[in-house]
């Protein structure tokens, strides 16, 4: 049965001027209610009205297009119905909105304001209330196989800061003097508080234990855990870090960090942007296996570099050491070092510093070796200097 708001008045006037109506004391018997016309009576719902009350039956065209008004005699309810003259038919009970409780079915048109809990509602929906009630619900009953669902809506939060609005999944603001319990406490739920300047991401797990996920304010965004970017695409995830008065062309106004893959390889990768779109590109990349490209220069005020093996190899008893007649033929012929490569060869294919810190260590342990053995030959020749110049003395004394 339909619900629709009819004014008083209306009704009244379609009673005066319609016809005369003769009254009957009563009607029962099922379909007698069909039956009735042009008057008025006492009518059990057995007759086929939808109350015990009175009956007013009106209309037109020898009663073929009547309308049928049915009032509960306890005054809670009254309903009313048309005839359809074109196919000898009563239409369905209509039920019309009074001071109490009303149930609505059907599809209600409202062509202005609808006020709760206020007599000037200044918007579609204006809902008014107190600190605790002052709330809307959207109630989902479930199929059975899965839980109801609860959205609330509140323009206060009671113990808190009474000027806080919000929004709960599952969480109302107040209730027995409990701030934001869960509506079903079989489940759990999830809720955002907008306040002054700041607004509180929370959830709320099945056992009532409750985190704040995030605070954003004013000038900051504050993460409880983790923080995630998903994105199905070679570029992958991004986070983008933004001063928005970096305005020249040869400055970043906007850095991005990528988790990439595809034609860009897989590696996190870091991107820069100027505000013009004149300068862009990666400017570190640092690959899934581990290794990192910087496209730039690097400063530090400390390095360091693990690698093994080291050059303490050189040391060993079994070492080759190059005669430096060698070494000498080689700088000649290829103006560097042997086993350190060319000037020409670091600058197509750059340098492996722990390598070439390591070439470095070999070259100076060899160095250490050439300058013990020279110092040795030094020794001997100033123990041979020194036996001679005494062997020279005693015989300059023996000439004498």
């Amino acid at each position: 049965m339909k619900r629709f708001i009819l004014p008083f008045f209306t009704l009244m006037s379609i009673m005066s001027t319609a016809q005369n109506l003769s009254p009957t004391v009563s009607i029962s018997a099922p379909g007698s209610a069909d039956n009735f016309t042009g008057g008025y009576t006492f009518a059990y719902a057995t007759s086929g009205t939808p109350w015990n009350g009175s009956l007013i039956s009106f209309g037109g065209f020898a009663n073929q297009y009547d309308t049928q008004i049915s009032a509960a005699y306890n005054g809670s309810n009254i309903s009313f119905r048309t005839r359809n003259g074109d196919f000898s038919v009563w239409n369905s009970w209509n039920e019309l909105a009074t001071k109490g409780a009303n149930d609505f079915t059907g599809k209600q048109t409202i062509m202005g304001n609808v006020g709760i809990g206020t007599l000037t509602p200044s918007e579609k929906l204006t809902v008014f209330g107190n600190h605790e009630n002052s709330t809307i619900l959207l109630h989902s009953s479930g199929d059975g196989g899965n839980s109801s669902a609860n959205l609330s809506f509140w323009a206060s939060e009671p113990q808190e800061t009474y000027t806080g609005v919000g929004i709960g999944n599952n969480v109302r603001n107040y209730f027995n003097g409990q701030k934001f319990p869960r509506i079903n406490t079989n489940t759990g739920g999830s809720y955002m508080r907008l306040l002054e300047n700041q607004i509180n991401f929370n959830l709320v797990s099945n056992t009532d234990e409750r985190k704040i996920i995030a605070t954003l304010t004013r000038d900051k965004f504050e993460v409880s855990g983790q923080l995630s970017s998903l994105a199905n695409s070679n570029e992958g995830g991004v986070l983008i870090l933004e001063n928005s008065t970096k305005t020249s062309s040869n400055i970043a106004r906007k850095w991005a960090i990528y988790n990439m893959t595809g034609g860009y390889g897989n590696s996190l990768q870091f991107w820069n942007y100027s505000n013009d779109g004149t300068m862009y590109g990666s400017r570190l990349k640092l690959s899934d296996d581990g290794n990192m490209a910087l496209y730039g220069k690097f400063e530090a005020k400390e390095v360091k570099v693990t690698l093994t093996p080291t050059a303490d190899f050189v040391f060993d008893e079994n070492y080759k050491l190059p005669k430096l007649d060698e070494v000498e033929k080689h700088i000649k012929e290829k103006k560097h070092l042997p086993e350190i490569a060319s000037a020409a060869q670091m600058e197509k294919e750059g340098v492996n510093i722990g390598e070439f810190q390591i070439k470095l260590l070999q070259k100076i342990e060899e160095l250490t070796l050439y300058t013990i053995e020279q110092n040795k030959q030094l020794k001997k020749l100033q123990e041979n200097n020194n036996k001679l110049a005494q062997e020279i003395k005693e015989l300059k004394a023996i000439t004498k």
